[in-house]
């Protein structure tokens, strides 16, 4: 999973990529450490989605422009338009399920 540490890289990440999700987590954040490993699990089930991560501390502008005003937050991009997003308490139920409606709506 690859880390983004500016604005512009998260955003050409989005705008690229049909499925990207985000992880945004903080520096001493053990809940963030737990949640980056579940979705590293995730990477293998779901191969044609982009999963990366980036440090709050390091893109404040993205965490502003994004209103996100606590970690972890996990966000799901489809075609660079946020669909599905969900902070500190992360339901991987429905995180899953977002991304293989978003699957299915793309007939793969």
């Amino acid at each position: 999973m690859r880390e983004y540490t500016t604005f512009t890289d998260i955003r050409d990440a989005a705008n690229n990529n049909q499925i990207f999700v985000l992880l945004v987590k903080s520096k001493n954040c053990g809940v963030c450490e737990a949640i980056y490993e579940r979705l590293l699990s995730l990477t293998e089930k779901y191969g044609q989605v982009v999963f990366g991560f980036c440090m709050s501390e390091k893109v404040p502008e993205f965490t502003g422009q994004n209103l996100i005003f606590t970690v972890p937050a996990v966000l799901v991009f489809a075609d660079g338009k946020e669909v599905e997003r969900q902070a500190r308490f992360i339901d991987f139920k429905s995180l899953e399920e977002a991304i293989q409606s978003i699957i299915n709506s793309r007939g793969k």
